[in-house]
């Protein structure tokens, strides 16, 4: 009896090798399992990442394409090459603008320091005196540049025969909004308008504050 109940019990060697198949069995597993979970998160991601990547991308191009180039109405193209808007930049605004003959851009005040440079054709750019109220145009042909200071009152027009290409580089020094840009004059602020707008902002907080306590 005790030799066959050892030939059908298993002994401690067949049990600790059997332990250790199932251990080994377990284990591998565990890993296929974690394996296969962590690829599939991993699929999962990188699909999202990759179709979010596609919609900012598709927002972008749409918003540059949107914003590139402009058409006024007299004419003049406006095509935006670096700004705020399109690039990695809070200062900075590269434009080549167009100018049919006989055409001019509104007269408005320069937005930091911009330096004019003609592709093609020629152009004028008329600023005033430092001395007198008479006005100075410079004349610009191919290749020949100009730069101004900030908030010097410019128009630039093309009083030539055949079409003028000018890059228009603009730096403010801080971030500026492309609101009215070349479309309408834009007046800076002056030191009776800046003190109006503090008079009637303290004067709309003392109110609410009054209506507040009562």
């Amino acid at each position: 009896i005790i030799s066959l109940l050892a030939q059908v019990l298993p002994t401690s060697n067949e049990k600790q090798q059997t332990k250790r198949i199932t251990s080994s069995n377990t284990g591998a597993f565990i890993s296929g399992l974690s394996l296969g979970v962590g690829l599939g998160c991993w699929l999962i991601i990188e699909s999202r990442r990759w179709r979010l990547g596609e919609r900012v991308r598709r927002f972008l191009q749409d918003e540059r394409d949107r914003t590139t180039s402009k058409t006024l109405e007299n004419g003049i193209i406006l095509e935006t090459l670096v700004s705020p808007i399109t690039s990695l930049t809070a200062t900075l605004d590269i434009r080549k603008i167009t100018l049919p003959a006989g055409t001019s851009l509104t007269k408005q005040r320069s937005r930091g320091v911009e330096h004019y440079l003609v592709l093609k054709g020629t152009c004028t750019i008329t600023v005033p005196n430092d001395n007198s109220t008479e006005a100075t145009n410079v004349q610009l042909s191919k290749g020949d540049g100009h730069t101004l200071d900030p908030s010097i009152e410019r128009f630039v027009s093309n009083t030539g025969l055949v079409e003028a290409t000018v890059v228009r580089t603009t730096d403010g020094g801080r971030p500026c909004s492309r609101e009215g840009f070349d479309e309408g004059v834009v007046k800076p602020p002056t030191i009776a308008g800046v003190k109006e707008y503090v008079r009637s902002a303290l004067k709309g907080w003392r109110v609410t504050k009054a209506d507040r306590e009562s």
